[in-house]
C-alpha cells in the first residue's frame, strides 16, 4: 500500500502520518518494522530502495515513511524509486512532502496515478478554517463561540500549528464549557496582532508617544520582541496586498479575501484601518521594516532599538 500526503498546509499531513505511526506501533509494540527517512537531513536513495520489501524479524509488514523526497532528488533518482515500487511490495509506504510539489515531477505523476491514498492539504481559510477550529475545540471537550473563533483567527492567522497550541491553552485554562471572546483576549499569546492594529494606527496618526507606550506595554506583558516585530511586518504586508487590490478597483471584501488568501474578518478590520492611511505611507513603512530587518540580521541594530526606530519613523 502506498500513501501520498503533500501540500502547502503541513499540519494536517503531519498528523495523518503521526496517526499511522501510532496505529502501527499499537499492533507492533516492539516498534520493529517502522522505518523513517527524512531527506532534508539525509537522502540516500540506495538505502530507501533497499528498505522496500526487506524482510523484518519483528513485523510481517513494514511501515516506511519518507519525508521531503521531492525537494532532494533528481528526476533520474525518482525513476529509480518508481521502478522498485512497481514490483510487488507488501509494505505500507508513506510519502510525506511538507510543501508544494511540482506537478510535472515524475514521481508526483506516478503517485497520483498509483498510490492508494493521495491527499493534498491546502491552506485553510474562511468557513473551512472556522470549522477546523470548532472541531479541534470539541475534540478537547469544549465548545467555542463563533465570535471567539473569528477573534482567534484575527490574533493567530491560519497557521494550524500555532492554532493547535492556542486551542490547547484555551481548553486547558478556560473553566466554563464554552470559550468566549474574552477568553481569547486573556489567554492567547497571539493577542499581539490585535495590538498591532492599534500600533499602526497611532504611528500613521503621528501619536508616537502613545505608540511607544503600547510597545512597552507589550514587552512588559512578556511578549517576545521578535514576534512583535514579525507581526508588524505581517500586518504591513497584509495592508500592501489589500491596498494593491483596492488600487486595481477591487473593493468587495469577499473578493479581496479570496484573491489575497486572507481571512475575511482580517480583511474587514484592515480595510477599516486603511481608510486613514495613504497607500504610499504603507509602502514607506514596509521599506523601513525591511531595512531594519536587514540591520538586525547583520547585528548592526538590536531588536528593541529597531522597534523604537520603526515607531519614530
Amino acid at each position: 500500500m502506498i500513501l501520498f500526503f503533500h501540500g502547502e498546509e503541513t499540519y494536517q499531513s503531519s498528523q495523518s502520518v503521526i496517526q499511522l505511526k501510532k496505529n502501527f506501533i499499537k499492533k507492533n509494540s516492539t516498534g520493529g518494522g517502522l522505518v523513517e527517512f527524512d531527506c532534508n537531513h539525509e537522502c540516500d536513495i540506495d538505502k530507501i530502495i533497499l528498505s522496500f520489501g526487506e524482510q523484518n524479524l519483528f513485523a510481517q509488514k513494514k511501515l516506511i515513511i519518507i519525508e521531503n523526497l521531492f525537494a532532494n532528488t533528481s528526476a533520474s533518482q525518482q525513476k529509480e524509486i518508481i521502478e522498485r515500487l512497481e514490483n510487488d511490495i507488501q509494505d505500507v509506504i508513506v510519502f510525506l512532502e511538507k510543501g508544494i510539489v511540482r506537478k510535472n515531477a515524475v514521481l508526483y505523476k506516478w503517485l497520483n496515478k498509483n498510490a492508494q491514498t493521495v491527499k493534498e492539504n491546502k491552506i485553510l481559510e474562511g468557513t473551512l478554517l472556522e470549522k477546523w477550529i470548532i472541531t479541534e475545540v470539541q475534540s478537547n471537550n469544549k465548545t467555542i463561540d463563533l465570535d471567539a473563533v473569528k477573534e482567534l483567527i484575527l490574533f493567530v492567522g491560519n497557521d494550524l500549528w500555532q492554532l493547535k497550541q492556542e486551542i490547547e491553552k484555551l481548553t486547558c485554562y478556560v473553566e466554563q464549557s464554552e470559550i468566549i471572546v474574552q477568553d481569547v483576549h486573556d489567554i492567547v499569546h497571539g493577542r499581539i496582532q490585535a495590538d498591532v492594529f492599534e500600533m499602526i494606527e497611532t504611528i500613521v496618526s503621528d501619536n508616537k508617544e502613545i505608540a511607544l507606550r503600547l510597545l512597552k506595554k507589550q514587552i512588559a506583558a512578556g511578549d517576545d520582541v521578535y514576534h512583535i516585530f514579525s507581526m508588524y511586518v505581517y500586518q504591513v504586508r497584509t495592508m500592501i496586498k489589500i491596498g494593491s487590490l483596492i488600487n486595481d478597483g477591487i473593493v468587495d471584501k469577499g473578493t479581496i479575501a479570496k484573491l489575497a488568501k486572507i481571512h475575511p474578518f482580517v480583511v474587514q478590520k484592515t480595510m477599516t484601518m486603511m481608510r486613514e492611511i495613504p497607500y504610499p505611507k504603507i509602502l514607506q513603512m514596509h521599506k523601513k521594516l525591511t531595512m531594519l530587518d536587514y540591520d538586525i540580521k547583520l547585528g548592526n541594530r538590536d531588536i528593541e532599538t529597531a522597534l523604537d526606530c520603526f515607531i519614530m519613523m
